[in-house]
């Protein structure tokens, strides 16, 4: 049996990258979900402190919220 392949039981998927020696993809996906995930995270503290401090939003507010939306759409048909 070859090394690489597996043995899905039902109602498991196929990974969406394997990786091997030459594909690093899978490396580069995880770090870009990670990186995605902190950012977002960061996005939502500073929107609520915004809204507990100032109460109202800033311009570049809603232009950190598209990059993240943008990234995240991105991020989603690169996956796919």
């Amino acid at each position: 049996m070859d090394s690489n392949s597996t043995t899905l039981l039902p109602g498991q998927s196929p990974p969406i990258s394997i990786i091997t020696a030459t594909d690093q993809s899978g490396i580069v996906l995880i770090a870009t979900a990670l990186a995605l995930t902190i950012a977002f995270i960061s996005l939502l503290m500073r929107v609520y402190m915004q809204l507990q401090i100032r109460h109202q939003y800033a311009p570049d507010d809603f232009i950190a919220m598209g990059s993240m939306v943008s990234s995240s759409t991105l991020l989603s048909k690169d996956g796919s």
